[in-house]
């Protein structure tokens, strides 16, 4: 407005040139100043008091004047694309206690909320400018000098306080349940509680909805041993009645003990034990080894187990949630009949040290496992002498029988599952008469797993005039799990 009055001015007045010239100068100046001196619209494109820059290196702070009142307006140049600028005030030049730090996404502002620490007096002030997540680096400092700093009075006035009590309202809080709604293995004690504490509480547990006036008044905790939901609101007078409140309370208890099918006993067949469960979606676990199975250990029961042996099978059932169940045992007595498997005819074969003759006719080790006691093996004068045999399979043998020759025989016999390890299960004499018909002689051992037996004869007492030394007429060997 001041601009163009001074222009209308200029078109009705005849000066001379040289005046002219001086008002030229005095306007031009006046514009400028007032450009720098009123930034209330720096986008505008006639607004001259900052300049558009590209580069970081280009954002320079710019003061208006030299002098400025509080708070003051400053303003740096204004980056292309910038997203933000922050402004730094300090009392020196190297900014090592900057007083107010402000970053805005606009090139001009003004510090109101700044105390200046020296009162009217001269400040220093830098700028750096971000683009594209990008931050520049500090301008040099922007020299600056405020005028005054208003100053402000304030004025206290005394007051007066009447108090009136007025009785607390509201809505009763809705009772709440400890321990919380869930699944228990075992009785629970729940409690009720709302806010203000004083507040009734009633509840029911038969599925119905508790009013003020209906349903049980809670006293103290509430017993729940099945699974059962409470549902419970809470009132006062002059209070609005909570909303009602729920919780199930779902009770399992312990899983149910495994059963046995068939139940324990002795038995002379092998047996197939199925275990089972009362309690739907529960988990058995077993063992056989005598040990004690757990929700986490044992054999987890799939199907029947095969029973061919004497043993124990203890089991346990398992849910979650539940309690586990008492362990149940279930002894399986087998008392299978034993089989001779040292018979030729079952697939055994027979070896010796030496086969001797007798009376024409080659006393053979087959002889020995081919079922007749009439007939056997005999050994020449080796001594040690040695028969062995071979069963078609490995088995679980508890008993030896042996058909000895006309003399007595110390042996030893072992027993092997490879036929490379021994392990002795009898040593002893023969009880022959000399000259006497063979004799039967029957022993049990403690059942074990072999494939190979074999009699080693260390001395009989067979005169020398005799023409063999060692003889066996038959070999028995029984096993129970075949």
């Amino acid at each position: 407005m001041r601009l163009c009055l001074l222009k209308k001015r200029l078109s009705n007045l005849l000066i001379s040139s040289s005046v002219f010239a001086l008002i030229i100068l005095i306007l031009v100046s006046c514009n400028l100043f007032g450009q720098l001196d009123n930034p209330a619209d720096p986008d505008s494109l006639n607004y001259q008091g900052y300049i558009v820059v590209d580069s970081f290196e280009k954002v320079i702070p710019m003061a208006p004047k030299a002098t400025l009142s509080f708070p003051p307006t400053l303003y740096s140049a204004k980056l292309v694309g910038a997203s933000d600028y922050r402004f730094q005030i300090a009392p020196e030049e190297s900014f090592a206690s900057v007083e107010f730090d402000k970053t805005q996404d606009t090139n001009i502002f003004t510090p109101s909320t700044w105390t200046p620490s020296n009162g009217a007096s001269t400040y220093y002030f830098r700028v750096i400018a971000k683009k594209d997540g990008i931050l520049g680096t500090w301008s040099a400092g922007q020299v600056f000098t405020i005028t005054s700093i208003p100053t402000t009075t304030t004025t206290t006035i005394p007051s007066t306080t009447t108090t009136t009590t007025i009785p607390p309202t509201g809505t009763v809080s809705s009772p709440s349940f400890s321990p919380t709604a869930g699944t228990y293995s075992t009785t629970q004690s729940i409690s009720l509680s709302t806010n203000p504490s004083d507040a009734t509480i009633r509840y029911t547990i038969d599925g119905s909805t508790p009013t003020e006036t209906t349903g049980t008044v809670y006293t103290g905790a509430i017993s729940v041993s099945s699974t059962k939901t409470i549902k419970a609101i809470a009132y006062k007078a002059g209070w609005t009645a909570s909303p009602v409140s729920s919780a199930t309370y779902t009770i399992t208890g312990t899983v149910a003990t495994p059963t046995f099918s068939p139940i324990a006993g002795t038995y002379t067949t092998a047996q197939n034990v199925t275990i089972s469960c009362s309690l739907a979606g529960s988990s058995i676990r077993y063992t056989t080894d005598g040990t004690n199975p757990s929700s986490t250990s044992g054999t987890l029961y799939t199907g029947s187990i095969t029973i061919s042996s004497t043993c124990i099978i203890k089991a346990v059932a398992y849910k979650t949630d539940w309690i586990t169940s008492n362990i149940e045992n279930a002894i399986y007595t087998l008392t299978l009949p034993s089989l001779n498997i040292a018979l030729s005819s079952a697939g055994a074969t027979a070896t010796a040290i030496s086969e001797g003759t007798y009376l024409g006719t080659t006393q053979y080790a087959l002889k020995a496992i081919d079922g007749d006691a009439e007939t056997g093996w005999s050994s020449e004068w080796d001594m040690p002498a040695w028969l062995l045999v071979q069963f078609n399979n490995t088995y679980k043998i508890n008993k030896i029988g042996v058909w000895w020759g006309s003399h007595q025989h110390n042996y030893t016999i072992k027993i092997s599952i490879n036929g490379t390890s021994w392990t002795t299960v009898r040593s002893g004499t023969s009880n022959n008469v000399e000259g006497a018909a063979p004799i039967h002689e029957e022993f049990s051992i403690s059942p074990q797993y072999a494939k190979y037996i074999k009699i080693e004869i260390t001395s009989t007492s067979a005169p020398s005039s005799h023409i063999f030394q060692a003889s066996v007429n038959e070999l028995e060997v029984y096993a129970g799990d075949i």
